[in-house]
């Protein structure tokens, strides 16, 4: 019984937790509530893994004759292809977003299918891609402010243009993780995203231990993630080397089983980054419910 009624704790979004209460009870949900989860989620896991390895594959081919000295066509090439696996990343998020408001609703996590209430997903991945596109003017601008100062700087020496870049860097992650305390106030609530950015008029008292949250679950996905890609970096060291050899006159090649290899690799890379958004989303969807209960609790108290 008390196994039960921890279980039951771990799903009980709208609960007052510590930072390092969100991180690890988020973890240990994921480990307990997998199967419900991965019931859900496999179709757009499935959808983003397939994907990204295709994209890869077509990246490779931009050496064709057809695009080898044309490099607009190239870029754009590219740049469509980053696009159309960003919006497969983004049909996985949004999926994992309807999961937590159903938590949040019912206390638990829906036995459902995801081809049965793709409508409700919809409304979930046009709120995450407009704070992706928010999350990358903030960016774009940042970059384009070091460009400009660098330009208007020319003697500027290393040391002080790497120093700029980190603190660009520094300013950047702390707007992210003020973004991603808006970001799951518009994602969760269901309120419009100009109330989203209104509620900072209180949210701002948890910035901090969102901010320390978002660093830590940060750290934590880039170990899950470098972890899953090292075959594929493994792979494409190889491939690389490789190449280098038969630049310099070695027409050795590699078997052909290694396409299928760097294949397995890549796919396991995009898993991995499947497992790192589920290890950032749901300690910070705790903390989205913490914050609330800490907030209710002040102001019955006051």
């Amino acid at each position: 019984m008390e196994r039960d009624m921890a279980k039951g704790e771990l799903t009980d979004v709208l609960r007052s937790r510590s930072y390092y209460r969100c991180l690890g009870d988020g973890i240990l949900l994921l480990m307990n509530k997998m199967g419900s989860l991965a019931g859900f989620l496999w179709p757009a896991a499935v959808l983003y893994t397939v994907v990204s390895v295709v994209c890869l594959h077509l990246e490779k081919g931009l050496y064709q004759p057809i695009l080898r000295d044309e490099v607009w066509p190239a870029e754009a090439y590219v740049l469509g292809l980053g696009v159309l696996t960003l919006l497969a990343s983004a049909v996985f998020g949004a999926c994992i977003v309807w999961q937590q408001r159903k938590l949040v609703e019912t206390g638990s996590l829906p036995k459902a299918r995801v081809w049965k209430v793709w409508r409700e997903v919809l409304p979930s991945l046009g709120r995450l891609l407009a704070l992706w596109c928010i999350a990358l003017v903030v960016a774009l601008v940042l970059v384009f402010a070091y460009a400009l100062i660098v330009a208007l700087l020319p003697s500027l020496a290393m040391a002080a243009k790497v120093s700029l870049g980190v603190l660009l860097f520094v300013v950047f992650f702390l707007v992210a993780a003020w973004l991603v305390q808006v970001g799951f106030e518009y994602l969760l609530s269901g309120v419009s995203l100009r109330k989203a950015f209104g509620s900072m008029s209180w949210g701002r008292r948890y910035y901090g231990r969102t901010l320390l949250l978002v660093f830590v679950s940060a750290m934590l996905c880039l170990v899950v993630s470098l972890v899953m890609s090292c075959p594929a970096m493994v792979c494409s060291y190889v491939e690389g080397l490789a190449l280098s050899m038969r630049l310099e006159g070695d027409l050795d090649d590699l078997p052909s089983s290694f396409s299928l290899i760097l294949s397995i690799a890549w796919l396991l890379s995009a898993l991995g980054s499947c497992l790192s958004q589920l290890l950032f989303c749901f300690p910070l969807c705790l903390n989205w419910g913490a914050t609330h209960a800490i907030e209710q609790e002040r102001a019955s108290n006051s």
